[in-house]
């Protein structure tokens, strides 16, 4: 059993850790932000250690043990122990590249704590004020440090992301406001009880749901709220692109799973799977057109994306894990291939793809690690993208539509990812390639050893890794009777490989290239991406009426 105010602790680490940062502002011969940072990670870490749930059902917990109607509920269960784990370990991981940059001040350091401090409450909300805050309390250090560099790319990506994510809150205080009004309580669980034992009032706390859901899925990046994302993730600096990529989206898409499965809204199951299909699709052919390196992987985070929301959209325990072992795998891979690429401007001072190329021999070790992410993200065994993309595959065998299109979408990220490579292997359509200017810190190779290592480990051994995923969301083992590496699944992943190969000569020829640059005008402005936000709430809200 869980004491009542330990996963408060989770949060109150890295935000103390935060304030011995800001210390050094004032005191700047002590030094103290590396050192508060690594320590406040580790601490967290260790105190999940004894938090490991031994039981399935979620444990209430009551900040400073006032009653349940007046204080802070917190939801502690496998799903909020699994994804601390990976919002602390990542974390750090990040933060290990940041130091081997040697380009940051305190500042940064305290905003990165304090965005991870955010996430860490979105998962241990189970009131929704609570979310709203903690939701706040990560979005307005991310704002800070996509615009921390103070380039004019990366200030409009962070007003762009800013202001849109306000809207979103305006949707998110709308559902709370309808709840209040008839619960008269915030708490999550209390409120999703209110409904189910007042049917009449169905259509009216769907409605509320609806606004949660745009609220929070803003953050989420899904098709349509994902217009923010490619300029925000492609212009900041590249530890909180990875920190960007790997963790705050994914966190804005559990708050959703939190919402729709404690209200068992299961009418709004098959939009997800239906925009989760199409996000797979539309990121992947946005992101074949790009000539920016950072921004191709900006676009693959929105397709990625939509393999996880399509899974969950099936609503089975079975594409429940399958979405949320995609949320640890693309964490981790996403992660590494932001590194890499972030390491090569680093060392080249060069981000388009016209200007890179033939760096293997003299990053050899870096252009291990960018393969190793390459071949996660395109599915290609024995890496962790294809057990996940796999079972996926498998929780989608009744959806033969949806299926087809993450099928097309796998075609289009081994195109992807073909292109890309072109930085390390000789591009003959590179004019002038960039030489390398500066040397990789040693210290960048340790957080790129450590992910690649558990990309490889994790689908080596990927169906224990699965089983245990399944356990500690459902408690029961949902994967034990499916066999990942099959003939016939390794004879379809060849042909997606083969089939993405003739798709990158078609991108790479003339009349490619002359497409692509067409939709790289497509992009829309914020006018229209406000206007998506919208047109999504009225989405959602009109499935009540259907």
């Amino acid at each position: 059993m869980i004491r009542h105010n330990a996963p408060v602790l989770l949060m109150v680490a890295p935000l103390f850790g935060a304030g011995i940062c800001l210390l050094e502002k004032a005191f700047p011969q002590a030094r103290l932000s590396k050192a508060a940072s690594v320590i406040s990670l580790l601490i967290s870490l260790a105190l999940l250690i004894p938090l490991f749930p031994d039981q399935s059902p979620p444990v209430i917990s009551v900040v400073g043990g006032w009653e349940a109607f007046v204080g802070i509920q917190q939801v502690f269960d496998g799903l909020a122990w699994l994804t601390c784990v990976a919002i602390f370990a990542l974390s750090l991981l990040v933060l290990l590249f940041a130091f081997a940059e040697n380009s940051y001040d305190p500042t940064f350091y305290f905003l990165f704590l304090i965005s991870v401090a955010g996430m860490v409450g979105v998962m241990l909300a189970a009131d929704l004020f609570n979310l709203f805050v903690c939701l706040e309390i990560s979005g307005l250090a991310s704002y800070i440090l996509i615009a921390y560099a103070q380039k004019g790319d990366a200030v409009f990506a962070s007003f762009q992301y800013l202001l849109l994510s306000s809207c979103g809150m305006v949707f998110l205080l709308l559902g709370i406001l309808i709840f209040y009004q008839h619960t008269g309580t915030l708490a999550l669980f209390d409120t999703a009880a209110y409904r189910a034992a007042h049917p009449e009032l169905a259509s009216t706390f769907a409605v509320g749901v609806a606004a949660l859901i745009v609220g929070v899925g803003m953050r989420a990046a899904f098709v349509p709220f994902h217009t923010w994302l490619p300029d925000a993730h492609a212009n900041a600096p590249h530890p909180v692109s990875a920190l960007l990529s790997g963790l705050v989206i994914k966190i804005g898409l559990l708050a959703v799973w939190r919402i729709v499965l404690a209200f068992e809204m299961r009418s709004f199951q098959p939009m997800f799977l239906s925009l989760g299909a199409i996000t797979a699709v539309f990121g992947v052919v946005f992101a074949l057109a790009q000539a920016d390196c950072k921004k191709l992987l900006a676009w693959h985070s929105v397709s990625q994306m939509g393999y996880i929301v399509a899974s969950f959209g099936v609503a089975t325990p079975l594409g429940l894990t399958a979405s949320y072992a995609h949320i640890v795998h693309h964490a981790a891979f996403k992660s590494l291939l932001f590194l890499c690429v972030g390491s090569v401007i680093h060392v080249t001072g060069e981000r388009s793809l016209k200007r890179l190329g033939g760096l293997a021999p003299a990053l050899p070790l870096l252009t291990v690690a960018f393969a190793i992410g390459a071949g996660s993200i395109a599915g290609i065994p024995p890496f962790n993208g294809f057990v996940s993309k796999k079972l996926i595959g498998y929780s989608l065998e009744q959806m033969p539509a949806a299926s087809l299109l993450i099928s097309l979408a796998g075609i289009g990220t081994v195109a992807s990812f073909l292109k890309l490579s072109a930085i390390f292997r000789p591009n003959h359509h590179a004019q002038t390639p960039a030489p390398i200017i500066r040397p990789l810190p040693s210290l960048a190779y340790l957080p790129l050893f450590v992910l690649s290592v558990f990309c490889l480990l994790s689908g080596l051994f990927g169906g224990v890794w699965l089983n245990t995923i399944s356990h500690l969301l459902f408690g029961a083992h949902v994967a034990n009777n499916l066999r990942l590496y099959t003939p016939t699944g390794l004879l379809n992943t060849a042909a997606t490989v083969l089939l993405g190969a003739a798709l990158y000569r078609g991108v790479i020829s003339q009349r490619g290239q002359a497409i692509s640059a067409t939709l790289r005008r497509l992009q829309p402005g914020l006018n229209a991406a406000l206007l998506l936000l919208i047109w999504g709430f009225f989405l959602f809200s009109g499935l009540v009426f259907l």
